[in-house]
């Protein structure tokens, strides 16, 4: 009886330490920089930390994350309306800095 709790308990934590490799595994494809041990460990600070920026991305690479960027804040407990509103408030300002360009440019001429 001991060694089929042993065997059961055994069979558990493994299943438990494999769902954590694919969930860091996942985590460093989309994010490659971050640290996939605090990220899993809860830490609401540094999630929210990498999540927003991965969202900031967006400005300087011109990805489309927001799916992505969801996905992560749901599954670690950040509010899917911030994640939003920050992929909305990135949009906003490349509008306007192109828009300051523009303007520069054309005043320019």
């Amino acid at each position: 009886m001991a060694n089929t709790t042993f065997w059961r308990e055994w069979k558990s934590k493994l299943e438990e330490e494999k769902q954590l490799a694919d969930q860091a595994r996942m985590l460093k494809q989309i994010l490659p920089d971050i640290d996939t041990s605090l990220f899993l460990s809860g830490d609401a600070d540094y999630i929210k930390r990498v999540v927003f920026s991965f969202v900031d991305s967006v400005k300087l690479e011109k990805k489309h994350i927001l799916k992505e960027a969801v996905k992560i804040a749901e599954t670690y407990g950040l509010q899917r309306t911030e994640v939003f509103l920050s992929h909305i408030r990135a949009y906003i300002l490349v509008f306007f800095r192109c828009k300051l360009l523009i303007c520069s440019f054309v005043s320019d001429i």
